[in-house]
């Protein structure tokens, strides 16, 4: 049974952000994606 696991994650806000152009996470303060170097 998936009962434990939660049915709406998008619902809450996830604790890190996501990359809008290769979907990385992105670390709290970032200002650039780490990985595709995009200003965020």
């Amino acid at each position: 049974s998936d009962s434990s696991k939660p049915t709406h994650p998008s619902s809450s806000t996830p604790s890190y952000r996501t990359c809008p152009y290769c979907k990385a996470r992105l670390p709290p303060g970032a200002s650039k994606c780490p990985k595709c170097k995009k200003r965020i």
